[in-house]
């Protein structure tokens, strides 16, 4: 199965919160966040979209990814982002 990268609609600008990105998903999976748009809209929130529904699912993936990452980092006998000549170690 081909595995393309996201595409930016533009460039990351670092000033900005935010940026464009476009990618290909399953239709079983678009289907979903349509159903929980729908259901959003007609129960709890009006004004809810799929850019809503899209950016709460990554923004959590991003978060528990981050979380992961600095424990992990939190959690090493050692920096692991050092090289251990950095660290005062002779290499073994």
């Amino acid at each position: 199965m081909n595995q393309q990268q996201p595409a930016f609609a533009r460039s990351r600008n670092p000033e900005l919160d935010r940026t464009d990105l476009r990618a290909t998903v399953r239709k079983f999976t678009m289907d979903v966040i349509d159903a929980e748009v729908n259901h959003r809209i007609r129960h709890t929130d009006a004004s809810a979209s799929r850019n809503m529904v899209i950016n709460e699912i990554l923004e959590a993936w991003a978060s528990e990814q981050w979380h992961r990452a600095t424990m992990t980092v939190a959690l090493a006998p050692i920096n692991p982002l050092l090289q251990e000549s950095e660290q005062g170690q002779e290499p073994a």
